[in-house]
């Protein structure tokens, strides 16, 4: 059954449509195998615990976190990570960390911060590490 972009018996209604619902009856379910069995991803959630989540999308291996704000709201930060492979070493994950401070009643733009992201990355490797061992015992 191919997939319409346009129902139109929704559209004459006045109703909207989830693509993603459409998309599920093709594919027929999904696999949450990857959510739970892979230490990168488990860890990657215990780190980030602390901060509201805009995206988990445990298939693709990304996180985007929502902004938030710290040190009597002055400053917020926002974390995008991807996992890139399941090795387990500097190179399995990609971390963006991205700053703003509270001027003159606006949020600005500091950028990326570099340091406070490979911080972020080592903590999620080091806790991946030790998800694997404890689960090989």
């Amino acid at each position: 059954m191919p997939l319409k972009i346009v129902d139109k018996e929704y559209l004459t209604e006045g109703k909207g449509f989830r693509l993603a619902d459409k998309a599920k009856n093709l594919r027929g379910g999904g696999n949450f195998e990857f959510a739970s069995s892979n230490e990168l991803w488990r860890a990657s959630l215990d780190t980030l615990d602390f901060m509201p989540l805009a995206l988990a999308n445990y298939s693709g291996g990304i996180i985007v976190t929502d902004w938030y704000s710290f040190d009597e709201g002055k400053t917020r930060i926002k974390i995008n990570m991807r996992i890139v492979d399941e090795e387990m070493n500097d190179g399995s994950l990609n971390v963006n960390l991205f700053k703003q401070s509270f001027e003159n009643n606006i949020w600005v733009d500091q950028g990326m911060d570099a340091e406070q992201a490979v911080k972020i990355k080592n903590s999620i490797l080091s806790t991946a590490r030790d998800l694997k061992i404890a689960s090989e015992l």
